[in-house]
């Protein structure tokens, strides 16, 4: 299971104080977790990890 805790922006360390909305989409043969979190700054970001990669991508920001 993969569960994302924080999430690192320049040289900015955001705590993910709750997961919104967690989906998963195959792409060939990788499977991508994405999810939507609030931070401790109160922004929501869309994060996605790739299974195959072992990599996070920033998806998208919503800032208040």
């Amino acid at each position: 299971r993969v569960t994302p805790r924080a999430l690192y922006r320049g040289k900015r360390r955001f705590t993910i104080e709750k997961v919104n909305l967690e989906y998963q989409e195959r792409e060939g043969s990788s499977l991508n977790y994405f999810f939507a979190v609030e931070t401790n700054g109160g922004d929501v970001w869309k994060i996605a990890y790739n299974n195959v990669q072992l990599i996070w991508t920033l998806e998208e920001v919503w800032d208040e």
